[in-house]
């Protein structure tokens, strides 16, 4: 019992951290706003074989399950605006929550993913 009492002591503290970090998910017009600035830094971290099926024009691919993105990101500008994206939303997310834990300054993160940026009727780039 007493193990118990320490795991859920220890859960509730991590989700309280985490529930206190800034939730920076945005919706598709939000995140076209972010793209009309000067300054950006545009991932998408889907898969390379999703990203080559097409993606957000200017988009850089990071795949967030590749085994090295925790060290692709540290080589990333951690001041510049980052907007992520992903299938969903629910890979980005993560990446989103990564990034801000390793101190990066402006993440956001687009709600519903590539899904909802075609549902809007907004062009995608294929390779």
């Amino acid at each position: 019992m007493n193990n118990f009492f320490i795991f859920f002591l220890v859960f509730m503290l991590g989700s309280l951290f985490l529930y206190g970090q800034e939730n920076n998910d945005i919706d598709i017009k939000e995140f076209k706003s972010k793209l009309d600035t000067s300054t950006y830094l545009l991932i998408d971290v889907r898969t390379k074989t999703e990203y080559t099926k097409g993606y957000i024009k200017n988009a850089i691919n990071i795949s967030y399950l590749s085994d090295d993105f925790e060290k692709q990101i540290q080589q990333l500008d951690k001041e510049i605006l980052v907007l992520l994206y992903c299938h969903s939303g629910n890979r980005s997310r993560k990446a989103m929550d990564l990034m801000n834990i390793n101190g990066f300054k402006q993440v956001f993160n687009l709600v519903g993913g590539i899904v909802a940026w075609k549902e809007n009727d907004n062009i995608l780039i294929s390779k």
